[in-house]
């Protein structure tokens, strides 16, 4: 008996937020629809496998999902998904790098089937792909420009009372 015609088709929904802040965490849901044929995939038999790289480099990523056994960069449905149904939802979570300048993580994901009995019939639908802004970490540009004490000189036991003022480096109006 020959291999099984099936259509597994992935969808990855957008990281939110977007645009994530440096160093912040951003989320991404990935899930597997079973959309033509007649056969059950069975337990073990699907897998995701990801990938993420960020500008600047040093974005890290954590899967989770219930039903979903991970190792590395590939998670595998721990489950069965029968015609017309959809997997639990794979979490990946998203670390970016800190960065003083505006950059991107750039996250793909790819499904696919290890059976001896059925056969993914549309690879166009197997892989998809989504890009989060990230936003800079704020940079400071405040510095103290005078320091003043009254009184001066002051006497041991005196109240003294220090007055900062602060200054923007860059900015037309007064530091608050």
């Amino acid at each position: 008996e020959g291999l099984a015609p099936i259509d597994l088709a992935i969808q990855l929904d957008d990281g939110t937020p977007n645009p994530v802040a440096s160093g912040g965490s951003v989320t991404w849901n990935a899930r597997v629809n079973h959309v033509q044929g007649a056969d059950t995939v069975s337990s073990g038999e699907l897998s995701i496998t990801f990938s993420a790289s960020s500008s600047p480099a040093g974005v890290v990523v954590i899967p989770a999902g219930t039903n979903w056994s991970c190792a590395s960069s590939t998670c595998t449905y721990m489950s069965t998904l029968k015609p017309g149904a959809t997997t639990t939802d794979l979490t990946i979570l998203g670390n970016a790098p800190v960065t003083g300048t505006p950059g991107t993580i750039d996250l793909s994901v790819f499904h696919s089937i290890s059976s001896g009995f059925v056969f993914d019939i549309n690879s166009t639908n197997d892989s998809a792909s989504n890009q989060v802004q990230i936003a800079p970490a704020m940079q400071e540009d405040f510095f103290i420009d005078s320091i003043d004490a009254t009184p001066d000189p002051a006497f041991s036991g005196e109240l003294v009372v220090f007055t900062l003022v602060v200054g923007s480096v860059g900015s037309p109006s007064p530091a608050e």
